[in-house]
């Protein structure tokens, strides 16, 4: 994995979605790197292709498969000791390494690619709705993924009021959300969330990848990264 803050979070987020859905019995999507299949899964697809060819996420339509089909697809976190040159005995993750771009421009186009196979072309709403072969919890955890098509457009207008902020520190303009209101309310509700968010990430950060990356992906610059704002 790469050092940095798009790193970091990318790998807080995995790391936090699988290990929530493999307890919740959702569908778990594969990430690729490190994906292991069973000799009965590879058995019953002898006589078809196992990896989709028609999405630029085969992992993670072939996950969804897999489940449609009633296979379990499960996250392994496990934690063992490692002896260390010091001689200290240190608890680490068993865990695959793997490479994530490490500037904004590749991250964008990175993750513009996994919004658009997953999104796009491995399933949509109307089918994951009249699916009888998912459970509730397993169709919810996939419209939380298809709805990121949505999502990372709203994000948007909030680039707007945040230059309008930004604008009203140096002139006095009438307020966006005046004290009192709804909107005032639901936007002091919505910050304590992003920051029982932001702990849980150092949380996840810390015991994978140590303090140091905590530091470099969510208590800086100054407090939070500029992303959270």
């Amino acid at each position: 994995m790469t050092t940095g803050t798009y790193a970091d979070e990318f790998a807080e987020k995995h790391y936090r979605i699988m290990v929530m859905r493999d307890s919740m019995h959702a569908v778990v999507p594969s990430a690729g790197t490190g994906f292991a299949i069973t000799r009965k899964v590879l058995d019953a697809h002898r006589e078809s292709n196992l990896l989709p060819e028609d999405a630029l996420t085969e992992d993670y339509k072939l996950s969804l498969s897999l489940s449609e089909e009633g296979y379990q697809v499960h996250y392994v976190l496990e934690r063992v000791q490692r002896v260390q040159d010091s001689g200290k005995v240190h608890w680490e993750y068993i865990a695959t390494r793997s490479l994530f771009p490490n500037t904004f421009q590749t991250a964008v186009r990175q993750k513009t690619r996994w919004i658009f196979g997953i999104t796009m072309q491995s399933t949509n709403l109307s089918k994951v709705i009249h699916n009888n072969k998912l459970s509730f919890i397993a169709k919810y955890s996939v419209y939380k993924d298809l709805k990121a098509k949505v999502g990372n457009i709203l994000v948007f207008p909030g680039y707007a009021v945040f230059i309008y902020f930004l604008i009203s520190l140096f002139i006095n303009l009438p307020a966006i959300y005046p004290k009192g209101t709804l909107s005032y309310f639901l936007c002091e509700i919505l910050t304590i969330i992003m920051i029982y968010r932001q702990i849980l990430r150092a949380i996840a950060i810390g015991h994978v990848y140590g303090f140091r990356s905590v530091i470099a992906s969510t208590l800086i610059p100054p407090v939070m990264p500029i992303s959270m704002v």
